[in-house]
């Protein structure tokens, strides 16, 4: 193979091995981006899940609270009472039911009139309907419906008409009897007229005798708007035109969908079998307690994540999916690639005409000496090549023409010829060295052009998406430097951080420590210098933190926040990164709540002392009228006691019965 076609081919080699590493590049970024957008999408769904979560959690929170409360309501009490003293309790609850069902769903009798109304009825739509206020917040009403059953299943209180009046015989009325807490996957409740969780409770005196139950049909409305809320957010921060979500029951039915569904429609059977039959390699349990993953179904990409419940509330085993088209999200690179296969054939083209020029420049005078040595090797007249060039071409050339008329001079002497010859060998071999040389330097050269290239855009790419997190965040947050002889010391925060500590600016955050904004002594009467210095040197060992902390703004107010703590390397160095939450108002209700309980407990028993006095007065005066022979005065007394006595040995009888399956 001449030099000319080997020059031509080497170029064209190089710029057909740069397009294929193009390619390379190309195809892996094309991964890269679908692993992390399936990786944040499995945050996305995780995130918006747990939110759901957390909101039932809450409402069941609010909903105990309020149960121990109603174990205090004498309206309650009074009717466990009164169907105690009822010959036939069946019997009364059968015939009440059955005039309840008989009326019209429109029609309101005297008796659900007055049931509705009492105070009872009324308490439960101040503490928990609320439904000017839910509507004017969340366009619907949180509790759709409310009501209280006494110990025996009969209604006791109702925010508005239910469907019947006796609930015993209903299984969540039986299973939150049996476990303390109940709820039902979503539904349609025909009483409220909306699709709903159901939140039962069950409700116990202090001494845990059974008074009733709670039922609180939660409009599932709150949930849709959290993944509404959701939806939209993403879609305005990505950009995905695509993007839908589908909230799925355990048995993967539509619950909610942010395209066009029917409630608890099916999935398609090829969906549905991918969902239930995803290996193992692609879930993960996260912190939360979800298990997650990642499909790739024909031209979708599906994240979705399957709730293991919320703190110690079970959950119903909802699935929670986000989709994307792949032709959406790998648009960017498909075009990149396009663009760089156009570019792959320009460079190609130039390197081929390239390789063609240099191969020209350096051929002809090669074959012009050829053809001289050609002429010389036959015996005829010698004749000098014309050559201008400096390099080693040209002074091959200039050697060829010494030697030429060398030998022209002494024509009889073959050893100049030789050594020209040999010469002219060496020359060949220190060219063809080079050439080599050249070829593996600019290799090198496009190799390592390429990794720094790559090098530099993953670094720009981190450092934007932390620059984001750290900046954006709702949550404030510092970096902090840790050292043995100054503690920790602020070096950066958010601008969440300045209106949580009242300040203006970051300079004067920075260089403080956190004493500088806390009381000198933290609740537990640990000095705050002390006790930062203590949970920041755990940190910095590698042990993350998680407290609650007592700070104080420039203005001197105190607030409480919760605060996440964890080491960071940034450059080689370690440092901190606080995650700090203002929790004040939660602490403060939970002061109001218990000094609330507090002020009930004491008026409960000043009640009692007085109503105890009053009997013993009327019980003197019927002894006195005894002794002078006259009728007591005061039967009610009497009967009192005889009822007392009555109460006291069945109370005894329910304790023997009620101690054996507290004792298993």
């Amino acid at each position: 193979m001449k030099i000319r076609q080997k020059l031509i081919l080497g170029f064209a080699a190089i710029a057909l091995m740069v397009a294929a590493v193009g390619f390379v590049a190309v195809e892996t970024s094309q991964d890269v981006l679908t692993e992390s957008i399936g990786k944040g999408s499995v945050a996305l769904v995780t995130q918006v899940l747990t939110h759901i979560e957390s909101d039932v959690y809450a409402k069941i929170e609010h909903l105990q609270a309020y149960a121990q409360s109603l174990a205090q309501k004498p309206s309650l009490i009074r009717s466990n009472q009164v169907f105690e003293e009822l010959d036939n309790v069946q019997a009364y609850i059968e015939q009440q039911d059955q005039a309840w069902t008989a009326a019209g769903s429109e029609e309101l009798t005297d008796f659900m009139n007055d049931l509705i109304n009492n105070e009872l009825s009324e308490d439960i739509r101040n503490e928990l309907e609320l439904s000017e206020f839910y509507r004017e917040k969340y366009g619907h009403e949180v509790y759709a419906e409310v009501f209280v059953t006494n110990s025996y299943g009969a209604n006791a209180g109702q925010s508005q008409k239910t469907s019947d009046y006796y609930q015993a015989d209903e299984t969540w009325w039986q299973k939150a009897k049996q476990d303390g807490l109940y709820v039902a996957d979503v539904s349609y409740d025909r009483s409220a007229a909306v699709y709903s969780v159901d939140i039962c409770v069950r409700i116990d005196d202090e001494s845990g005798h059974f008074l009733g139950v709670m039922k609180a049909v939660s409009n599932i409305d709150q949930i849709t708007h959290i993944i509404d809320r959701a939806a939209t957010e993403a879609r305005d921060e990505k950009g995905y035109k695509t993007l839908q979500f589908k909230l799925l029951s355990r048995d993967l039915q539509v619950i909610y969908a942010t395209q066009r569904y029917k409630f608890l429609e099916s999935l398609p059977p090829t969906l549905a079998a991918s969902l239930e039959n995803v290996p193992d390699a692609q879930h993960r349990l996260g912190a939360t307690g979800t298990a997650n993953g990642l499909l790739r179904l024909d031209d979708t990409l599906i994240a979705f994540v399957r709730s293991k419940g919320y703190r110690d509330y079970k959950g119903l085993g909802w699935m929670f999916t986000v989709s994307l088209k792949t032709r959406e999200i790998l648009a960017p690179v498909r075009m990149l690639r396009n663009r760089m296969l156009t570019i792959a054939g320009i460079i190609t083209g130039s390197a081929v005409l390239l390789g063609l020029i240099l191969a020209n420049t350096i051929a002809a005078p090669i074959d012009k000496l050829t053809v001289a040595v050609s002429r010389m090797g036959a015996g005829r007249p010698m004749s000098t090549i014309e050559s201008h060039s400096k390099d080693e071409v040209g002074q091959l050339a200039e050697t060829f023409n010494a030697m030429s008329e060398d030998l022209t001079r002494t024509t009889t002497s073959m050893d100049s010829f030789y050594a020209a010859n040999r010469q002219l060998s060496k020359k060949n071999q220190q060219l063809e060295a080079r050439r080599q040389e050249l070829r593996e330097a600019n290799q090198r050269l496009e190799s390592e052009i390429n990794e720094r290239k790559q090098a530099e855009n993953k670094l720009r790419e981190n450092e934007h998406k932390y620059r984001n997190l750290f900046q954006y965040s709702g949550d404030a947050c510092f970096i902090m430097s840790v050292s043995e002889e100054d503690g920790a010391r602020f070096t950066d925060c958010n601008e969440s951080t300045l209106p949580l500590f009242g300040c203006t600016s970051r300079d004067q955050i920075i260089d403080q420590g956190p004493e500088a904004f806390s009381p000198p002594m933290q609740p537990d009467g640990t000095p705050s210098e002390d006790k930062a210095r203590q949970l920041t040197m755990a940190a910095i060992s590698g042990k993350a933190q998680r407290f609650e902390w007592e700070h104080r703004r420039l203005d001197g107010v105190h607030f409480w926040v919760d605060v996440s703590l964890c080491r960071i390397d940034i450059m080689g160095r370690p440092y901190m990164q606080a995650v700090v939450r203002d929790i004040t108002k939660r602490k403060q209700r939970e002061q109001r709540f218990a000094e609330a309980m507090a002020q009930i407990r004491r008026m409960n028993r000043l009640m009692t002392g007085r109503e105890q006095r009053v009997i013993e007065m009327k019980r003197e005066v019927n002894a006195l009228l005894g002794e002078l022979g006259r009728e007591p005065q005061y039967q009610s007394v009497l009967d009192s006691e005889k009822t007392n006595r009555a109460l006291e040995r069945a109370g005894e009888g329910a304790l023997q019965q009620g101690a054996k399956p507290m004792m298993t």
